[in-house]
């Protein structure tokens, strides 16, 4: 199933947050709905939870909390870095993650926050990386398929 970017309105950056076991996810949420170019998704709990909104309403953005346990799930992360999706991940983490922080860049994460940080920070943090899901999508676009060019491949 594709996801359904109509069903949200354009114009606003579109953020998932999939929090960890302290108050700072619920505390990213009222920042992101306090942000006028931001949306709120809704904050997944669980994997299955998780999937089903990128699923349905395709995020441009996605805030996870290491201590969510989600990044466990290589489903997740393959699925959220596949050029397909265009989506963000910033990983949240404490500062003795660091090397769960490294694991997740490796397999397509684009950004981090290390805990204690500010609403400054977590909103640069989002901007940047909408900027950089808009400069892939745009990528992604300017390149044709097969059937747009007319290309066919023989099979012998």
């Amino acid at each position: 199933m594709s996801p359904d970017r109509t069903l949200i309105p354009g114009g606003h950056i579109r953020i998932l947050i999939i929090p960890g076991h302290d108050p700072v996810g619920d505390w990213m949420a009222s920042v992101v709905q306090s942000e006028a170019d931001m949306l709120l998704l809704g904050l997944a709990r669980n994997l299955e939870s998780a999937l089903e909104t990128v699923d349905k309403l395709a995020p441009d953005v996605v805030l996870v909390d290491i201590a969510s346990g989600i990044l466990e799930h290589t489903e997740l992360l393959n699925r959220l870095s596949a050029p397909a999706s265009a989506c963000a991940i910033i990983v949240v983490a404490m500062s003795n993650e660091v090397d769960l922080v490294r694991q997740a860049m490796l397999v397509g994460a684009q950004g981090f926050l290390l805990k204690p940080f500010g609403e400054t920070d977590l909103l640069s943090s989002v901007r940047q990386a909408y900027e950089l899901v808009t400069q892939r999508r745009s990528q992604m676009e300017k390149i044709p398929s097969a059937h747009e060019t007319g290309t066919r491949r023989r099979v012998e």
